[in-house]
């Protein structure tokens, strides 16, 4: 018997990831439909950038699947990665 080295994901639903997510069950019903109804789900393909340096982040972002790298950059020109 042979396994699949791939194996399709299912995603996640807006609804699912809210509700997995600790920090939304602590908000008030108000502060959740504000979250429901604000929340944009936008797809980016692997390399694209979300922000680029020098730019004010406004938005927090959230992975629904798949994985994210973001990094900073120092004054010097150095640059820590974060995470993965």
């Amino acid at each position: 018997m042979t396994r699949s080295l791939h194996q399709q994901s299912v995603s996640l639903s807006r609804h699912d990831l809210l509700s997995g997510a600790d920090w939304f069950g602590t908000l008030s019903e108000l502060a959740q439909a504000r979250v429901r109804h604000d929340l944009i789900e936008r797809s980016v393909a692997a390399g694209e950038a979300l922000g680029h340096q020098g730019e004010m982040q406004l938005y927090w972002f959230g992975v629904m699947e798949g994985l994210l790298k973001w990094s900073v950059s120092a004054i010097d020109g150095r640059t820590v990665t974060l995470g993965g």
